[in-house]
């Protein structure tokens, strides 16, 4: 629990006003009213209202806080994003956020360690901007479905509007299929004081039943269709469960295309044919709901099918949306009683026993069900007809677009960085920024051989894709990868224990270390002459683009106001144009400089903010030492 502040009880007591109440005797003042009547009106001293009138800016009482109004209503408006773009920031994520703006700036608080907020400023923070800000558990979310945009919606509403038009809510149907699980999931229990895994005894497995659950905009809940894992069906499977309910079976459990055109004809066309008029059947675009018998029943029975859009259902869909939960719920309980008292002997939920529980669920949802589908149709903007009610729940790529002129100078180094990673991560980019999946080519390997690269070496790109597939207890092959490689065991290297013994040496254009027999002098001498040879050539070195693959090591660049800020990091992803690296912090001892990684430190950058790559000397319990001068690193 964070720290609660607790003030002393001799010292002044100051009056909390009511924020509406002083915001609104401050108004009556600018408008003409004296400082005077505004306190007597307001209950508010003549003093503290004519303060606040002549110096709008005047401190609170007690401790101030270390960041700004205006600099808080920033970082406020830029948490808003990150949550609604699909990245919300927890409570150490905001503190590593706050840490970042505060070394941008090149501002040092004292009160945090290194500029690290203490878990009670986000406590403080978050009670300032109670209002706007919550903290909420959150559920994961793929990339697919957080790439649909705003346009292929406005196009399905278009689409669904015409299809829509003059039929009644009753007409109006949404179907998907969800599945019913073996296990009853975690309930917190009661246990003693300390237990830091209870258990409770009930069998439990991972098998599942599928169910196609169907409903009308009026709040009309047709039959279940029942879908078994198995290969032939029982007649004790379909006894004792709801009424009107269909059951079949398929090898996998799940639904294909000949359970679904059934459903049509059992389900759907026995229902449809009771109501006047055009009916519009709603789901997704799954391939076993496509098929010419499907389309060919519901267009001979006057019911349009009309398909949501691709990976938006648990946005678009009614019954996702306000059904499915409540019923996972109820199942649950349902299915907790039953392994409690006559299932408690039970591997999992016998076939023959699962229409009874299947009753039971139904009898629970019975309720409040009409409510439920009636507040899915309506949140998903089908019934009644309204698409703003599922386009404000997807974020724009154009509305967060960094126009404020108050806002551009305190976040000049991270608002264009932070919009520019959303957009890529939450999926708005083009073809040509996916990254291409690298070709690869079978190996001829000899049974009994190991295989490996011949030369790391960057000046022999030749070499450098070539493979070894020699064993190695054959001496010929040993010696033929030793002069392929120049290499030679890196226990065979002195450890370097100082600055001194660091040696500034471009690993672009250098041996790399554990695979060189030249001496120290050597190859110091020799990694000068191209350096300087190669930075004849290029004129500016950062104009140069440094290739990098997935871990090594490189010096990376990050331009701030006052000056560049360098930092090792080692590579994670790499993308066409941008690199995600993971940061390392300089720890300088009494013999020695080593790095360690950060705790999240986890930065998206372009391929121009890499200036080298370096090589790794050693590394022992994650203190890692390199072959550079340490000069100028953070």
């Amino acid at each position: 629990m964070p720290r609660v502040y607790k003030p002393d009880p001799r010292a002044k007591r100051y009056r909390a006003y009511k924020p509406d109440d002083f915001l609104g005797a401050i108004r009556e003042i600018k408008n003409g009213m004296s400082i005077r009547q505004a306190a007597d009106g307001y209950g508010i001293p003549y003093s503290v209202l004519r303060r606040h009138y002549k110096d709008p800016n005047v401190r609170q009482q007690g401790g101030q806080p270390i960041l700004s109004k205006e600099e808080e209503s920033v970082i406020v408006d830029r948490l808003i994003i990150c949550g609604e773009w699909g990245y919300p920031l927890d409570a150490y994520g905001f503190r590593l956020f706050v840490k970042t703006y505060l070394d941008r700036r090149g501002k040092t608080v004292s009160k945090f360690k290194n500029n690290m907020p203490a878990p009670e400023f986000v406590y403080s923070f978050l009670k300032r901007h109670k209002s706007e800000l919550s903290v909420r558990l959150c559920q994961n979310l793929k990339r697919a479905r957080a790439a649909v945009s705003r346009d292929e919606v406005k196009t399905y509403f278009e689409n669904l509007e015409k299809e829509l038009k003059d039929i009644p809510p009753q007409n109006i149907i949404n179907y998907d299929e969800t599945n019913l699980s073996d296990d009853p999931k975690r309930k917190r229990v009661i246990v003693k004081r300390g237990c830091k895994y209870p258990e409770r005894v009930m069998n439990s497995s991972k098998t599942s039943t599928s169910i196609m659950f169907a409903a009308a905009a009026d709040g009309t809940l047709l039959p279940v269709y029942v879908v078994y894992k198995a290969l032939h069906l029982y007649d004790t499977w379909i006894q004792n469960g709801p009424r009107s309910a269909r059951y079949n079976r398929t090898a996998s459990g799940w639904f294909d295309m000949q359970c679904f055109e059934d459903w049509i004809k059992k389900i759907v066309i026995p229902y449809c044919s009771k109501l006047p008029g055009e009916k519009v059947l709603i789901g997704d675009n799954l391939s076993s709901h496509l098929s010419d018998e499907s389309i060919n029943l519901c267009r001979e029975n006057n019911i349009r099918m009309v398909f949501l859009v691709s990976n938006s259902t648990d946005k678009s869909q009614p019954l996702d949306v306000a059904f499915f939960r409540p019923t996972k719920l109820h199942w649950g309980q349902i299915l907790t009683l039953w392994k409690q008292g006559a299932g408690r002997r039970e591997a999992s939920v016998p076939k023959d026993v699962f229409p009874r529980l299947l009753k039971s669920l139904l009898a629970k949802l019975e309720e409040n069900a009409a409510d439920n589908i009636k507040s899915g149709f309506r949140k998903c903007g089908i019934h009644p007809f309204d698409p703003q009610q599922l386009l404000s729940r997807i974020p724009h790529q154009e509305d967060y677009s960094v126009t404020s002129a108050q806002s551009a100078p305190l976040h000049k180094n991270v608002d264009g960085a932070l919009i520019q990673i959303l957009k890529d991560m939450r999926g708005f980019q083009n073809e040509v920024d996916k990254p291409r999946r690298q070709q690869k080519k079978r190996l001829q390997v000899e049974p009994g051989k190991s295989v490996g690269l011949i030369s790391d070496d960057s000046d022999n790109s030749d070499n450098s894709s070539a493979t070894d597939t020699g064993t190695s207890s054959s001496n010929e092959n040993e010696e033929s990868s030793e002069e392929s490689n120049g290499s030679e065991g890196e226990d065979d290297l002195p450890p370097i224990s100082n600055d001194k013994e660091m040696r500034n040496v471009d690993e672009s254009e250098t041996i790399a270390v554990g695979s060189c027999k030249k001496t120290s002098k050597e190859a110091s001498a020799t990694a000068q002459h191209r350096q300087e040879s190669s930075t004849s050539a290029v004129e500016d070195p950062r104009d140069a683009v440094v290739n990098v693959d997935v871990g090594d090591y490189v010096i990376a660049r990050f331009e701030t106001n006052k000056r560049d800020r360098r930092y090792i990091a080692q590579v994670t992803e790499v993308d066409r144009d941008y690199v995600t690296i993971k940061g390392m912090r300089k720890h300088v001892g009494v013999k020695s400089v080593w790095f360690v990684f950060r705790d999240l430190d986890v930065s998206y950058i372009t391929r121009s903010q890499i200036e080298k790559k370096v090589v790794l000397m050693n590394e022992r319990r994650g203190h890692f030492t390199f072959n550079i001068s340490h000069e100028g690193l953070e």
